[in-house]
């Protein structure tokens, strides 16, 4: 169906008799990033022109998930040997504008980095392992979508957290929407506690429904948006939005079907007059008309760059002029300087092995904060837990280090975060983590007189593979 395509209530028909009528977009000064052969690479966004930014990536260290910003600004993830994935910001002829970024993710590191319209900012997430507080012999997985300062390392709740999701993508400077692999798409604003729902598949289509939800992208235009739709992420819907989060999407609209393969990261010119996303045999377009529901007067899917994956649009013209310097990754020829011959140096002495972190030290101190948060939380009750919305956590961390908390309900399979919380120690120190209530973790409070939950502390020193635990069950009333 590559010149069809279906809507969720009307037919997408007519659209090669309609592409002659399209009227010409101002989509054509924007620019496509996208990943070719390992590298980030620029062009217009039919295709043409295009520009290789990177030319260090390989099959070992590829670019990731490339994005840009209104002015142009590039950022990208990438691995090299022996590093975790950090955050790439270069200009468009791939001069980086700051040494590369780690992040405080763990597990995956941080993976799909997408930069804010302004250039300040960078939402990402990541997946991790965690042990099950309620199973002592079960590993569950957790993923969180974060927020980074787009030029230097910033700790997980610097900015803002939305406490869960995914595939984060920006609808303005100051709000970001995500995923959390379910039929729901939630969103997040600066200064919000937590994220919120948004809409789910039954807003979609105005029956009970529960198709996953991903990769969802809002036009600049603020008119409309893109979800990829269907457990097997066979579907593109294009929704007309009525404002802002919370108000909702209207339900029905059009839709793309019929991939090679599945569909991936559809992404908006500045004027939401074109669309482009992903398949498995590269990147495709598609002209769409002034009024989203028109399904009729959509234009013909084409495929505009072969074996290219992880497109974004921007507003920014194709324009990156001359190449850096050496040692850039649009230029990575290393740098050479020319110094007169000298004595050799002296033999190198090994290094001293550097003691490991004090695992005692760190359990006496986990076990105070233990102490002392239990005393908090049961002098809080539920209604105090409720109405602060957070619990603050003073530790002294022995060493560099992430310090983890939360509180559950439930056992087994059944658990319910009530509160969660981390705080990462680039060296020791004092410090405060926010444990703050989760939207679920409120609702289930509101609902009861008592609650049983039990409170688990841990800390990981930076560089060891062991994890200092502790925890605690207590009973709180309301």
């Amino acid at each position: 169906m590559r010149t069809g395509g279906t809507a969720i209530r009307t037919a997408l028909v007519g659209v090669v008799a309609c592409l002659a009528l399209a009227a010409a977009s101002s989509a054509d000064a924007d620019s496509l990033t996208f990943i070719k052969e390992s590298n980030v690479w620029l062009s217009n966004p039919d295709g043409s022109g295009q520009y290789q930014v990177t030319f260090d990536g390989s099959a070992d260290a590829p670019y990731q998930t490339p994005s840009e910003s209104d002015g142009g600004v590039v950022v990208a993830i990438r691995k090299t040997p022996g590093q975790r994935n950090q955050i790439y910001r270069m200009t468009q002829s791939g001069q980086l504008l700051n040494p590369p970024i780690n992040t405080p993710a763990p597990g995956t590191g941080a993976i799909d980095a997408k930069v804010s319209p302004d250039g300040s900012l960078v939402a990402y997430w990541f997946v991790t392992t965690v042990m099950d507080p309620g199973c002592p012999f079960c590993i569950v997985t957790s993923n969180r979508v974060l927020l980074s300062h787009s030029d230097r390392f910033t700790n997980a709740d610097e900015v803002g957290t939305p406490n869960t999701g995914g595939f984060p993508s920006w609808i303005d400077d100051q709000t970001i929407m995500l995923g959390d692999g379910t039929s729901s798409q939630w969103y997040y604003r600066l200064g919000m506690p937590e994220a919120a729902e948004w809409f789910d598949d039954t807003d979609i289509t105005g029956v009970q429904s529960f198709n996953t939800l991903l990769d969802a992208e809002a036009a600049p235009t603020g008119d409309r948006l893109a979800v990829v739709r269907g457990d097997s992420q066979e579907t593109i819907a294009i929704l007309k939005m009525n404002g802002p989060p919370p108000t909702k999407p209207s339900p029905g609209g059009c839709s793309l079907e019929g991939p090679a393969g599945k569909f991936v990261d559809p992404t908006w010119s500045s004027d939401g007059r074109l669309l482009a996303w992903q398949e498995d045999n590269g990147v495709w377009t598609i002209p769409v008309p002034a009024n989203p529901l028109d399904c009729a007067g959509y234009g013909t899917p084409t495929l505009r760059i072969p074996g290219a994956k992880n497109p974004d649009l921007s507003a920014a013209a194709l324009n990156p002029g001359p190449r850096p310097p050496c040692g850039n990754p649009g230029n990575p020829t290393p740098c050479t300087t020319t110094t007169p011959p000298s004595a050799p140096p002296p033999p190198a002495q090994p290094p001293a092995p550097a003691p490991g972190p004090d695992l005692k030290l760190i359990r006496g101190k986990l076990n105070g904060l233990l102490a002392t948060t239990s005393g908090a939380l049961r002098a809080a009750k539920l209604a105090g837990l409720v109405k602060a919305g957070k619990v603050k956590l003073k530790f002294q961390a022995p060493a560099a280090g992430t310090l983890s908390a939360s509180l559950t309900a439930g056992a087994g399979h059944h658990l319910t975060d009530v509160a969660t919380g981390s705080l990462v120690f680039a060296n020791a120190g004092s410090g405060t983590l926010l444990l703050k209530v989760t939207h679920k973790g409120a609702k289930l409070i509101g609902g009861v007189h008592t609650l049983t939950v039990t409170l688990l502390l841990s800390f990981k020193p930076k560089g060891s593979a062991t994890t200092v635990t502790a925890k605690q069950r207590l009973t709180l009333s309301s």
